[in-house]
């Protein structure tokens, strides 16, 4: 019989320490929280109960929102697998003899799916005449749960229209406002006293970041101790006025916490936006999409809304470089590590408020096409890792037929990018797939005359494929929070350890980024903090001969 007080909970493991209980009484498992650990083609173990072989089971399925209940288990101890699928309002019953014990432990990746606080799995027993009564001490009842594909795709599809569905117009822009991607005229060139120009400039502002993401390449101890004096805002203003003066004309902003959690960052953004510099912005969105956490951080301005946000920040000189992983939601959240078992935290809507943001950040305008003039809107696909790489084409034709930059890299190789990294290796194909997902994306921007081929055989293949070549290595430095001057975001190589205590200039003129900006010749320099580290020096040679050897044919 069943042992219906008996209390049994998914196993936790090393992907997924979060337990989580649920209780089996009077013939019925309810959900006692909203999440449940779950997983998409991979089973979970549910810890074993005692059953009569005399008794059969059945499960039906009561929360609409799911596809699917599957059920595994072992039919004897010496054979294969059954696998039963119940459709969502559907019951199954199992008919069947079963025998012998299952001690074994299932391992795999877990993923994290919700269901409904109030949703309900009925599973119950009935008197089976046709089997004996030889009972079994326990049965291992292995449950998977498959929401209906959750995507973001077909919602922004119709609330973000295309503006360029055939061919891309003679001379586009192929850049994002403010991102530091110095004309070929500009680069290299020099101040009347010999000095290279620093014409860009990344920067960190504010500390806080609500979320959790693995590859983040910002919030670790390997980057700048938490224990370090850190710039205050007025001390960051200082800087750019000062690198002003020696070329600068756009500037981006990095972290190390999440920009628009900063209280103080409207009215940095208006400063800087007032010295007649560009200013790009890294943002994973929530506050953007989120009325609640827009008014948290900009109440002291009048701002209730983040519709009311976007609209302040079209008025200033500033661009948006939009986190998207994925159109997957489950993918999405992964990513920024969202805390889903929390019901206080705003953020288990995480993915609900970026492309909340995104469609307000269309709304106001932000991707309006202007004959000759870049774009101020982005989707930030990076990192490009092996879980998201099948994505990568998609959301690049996606988002530049909407005049959205969509930009992609590998990890950077910084902070907990130095872990990500060396989980990457463990996938052998991953350096092939990306030169292959490069070409794709060269190719359609060819044929598109988003590129012209004339343009690809000049400047040659990117890091971001498919978008300018990098070369801010060669026209400014990075600016961390704690003081330090590093090489750029890529990879940690710190030029300077306190820029308080030899000044903007010196730092600048002392560093090896000064050194190519003075005495380099180049206008695509790759990427100086991955070539020979995280890619091999023959990359982009050959995706540029796969997307040659594609046109040709």
């Amino acid at each position: 019989m069943l042992c219906c007080n008996h209390k049994f909970k998914l196993e936790p493991s090393k992907y997924c320490p979060i337990p989580y209980g649920v209780i089996c009484k009077k013939g019925e498992t309810k959900m006692k929280r909203n999440w449940l650990i779950i997983a998409v083609s991979i089973m979970l173990i549910v810890s074993n109960f005692s059953v009569s072989v005399g008794y059969s089971l059945k499960i039906k399925n009561t929360d609409p929102s799911l596809q699917g209940l599957s059920l595994l288990f072992y039919p004897e101890e010496n054979n294969p697998f059954n696998y039963i699928c119940v459709l969502s309002g559907d019951t199954l019953v199992i008919n069947q003899k079963i025998s012998g014990i299952v001690h074994e432990r299932f391992e795999s990746s877990w993923v994290q799916y919700p269901v409904k606080a109030k949703a309900k799995i009925d599973i119950s027993f009935k008197k089976n005449k046709e089997v004996g009564d030889r009972k079994v001490e326990s049965l291992m009842l292995v449950f998977a749960i498959v929401r209906k594909d959750d995507s973001s795709l077909e919602k922004l599809s119709a609330t973000v229209p295309v503006l360029f569905p055939g061919q891309f117009p003679d001379g586009y822009k192929n850049n994002v406002k403010g991102w530091g991607n110095i004309s070929k005229d500009q680069l290299h060139s020099c101040l009347p006293d010999g000095t290279a120009k620093l014409f860009t400039m990344d920067f960190d502002k504010g500390n806080k970041c609500s979320l959790r993401c693995k590859h983040c390449f910002r919030r670790d101890d390997r980057v700048d101790s938490p224990c370090a004096k850190f710039l205050t805002h007025e001390k960051i203003l200082g800087y750019v006025k000062e690198a002003k003066s020696l070329g600068l004309q756009e500037i981006k902003i990095l972290g190390r916490g999440e920009p628009f959690e900063d209280s103080r960052f409207l009215e940095f953004l208006r400063e800087v936006s007032d010295m007649g510099i560009s200013i790009a912005v890294f943002t994973k969105g929530h506050v953007l999409g989120c009325d609640d956490l827009a008014r948290k951080y900009n109440k002291q301005y009048g701002i209730k809304t983040g519709w009311e946000l976007i609209q302040a920040l079209k008025e200033l000189n500033v661009s948006i470089l939009l986190g998207f992983n994925s159109f997957n939601r489950l993918m999405q959240e992964k990513f920024v590590g969202v805390d889903k078992f929390s019901e206080k935290n705003l953020l288990k809507n995480y993915v609900a408020f970026r492309d909340q943001a995104l469609t307000n950040l269309v709304k106001a305008g932000f991707n309006d096409y202007v004959e000759g003039e870049a774009t101020r809107l982005a989707m930030i696909a990076a990192p490009c890792k092996p879980e998201n790489i099948d994505e990568m084409l998609s959301m690049y034709q996606w988002g530049r037929v909407r005049n959205i930059y969509t930009l992609t890299c590998p990890t950077n190789i910084c902070g907990k990018g130095v872990d990500e990294f060396e989980r990457e290796k463990e996938f052998q194909d991953y350096i092939l797939k990306l030169e292959d997902v490069w070409a794709q994306m060269y190719i359609w921007a060819i044929q598109k005359n988003l590129i012209s081929l004339e343009t690809f055989l000049e400047d040659g293949v990117s890091l971001y494929p498919g978008c300018h070549p990098c070369n801010q290595t060669a026209a400014g430095f990075y600016l961390h929070l704690s003081g330090q001057t590093n090489l750029c975001p890529g990879r940690k190589e710190i030029f300077c350890e306190d820029i308080r205590k030899v000044g903007l200039k010196k730092a600048w003129a002392e560093s090896a980024n000064y050194k190519r900006a003075k005495f380099g010749s180049k206008y695509n320099y790759h990427c100086v903090a991955r070539d020979g580290y995280s890619l091999p020096l023959n990359f982009y040679q050959e995706i540029e001969t796969k997307v040659l050897n594609a046109l040709q044919s």
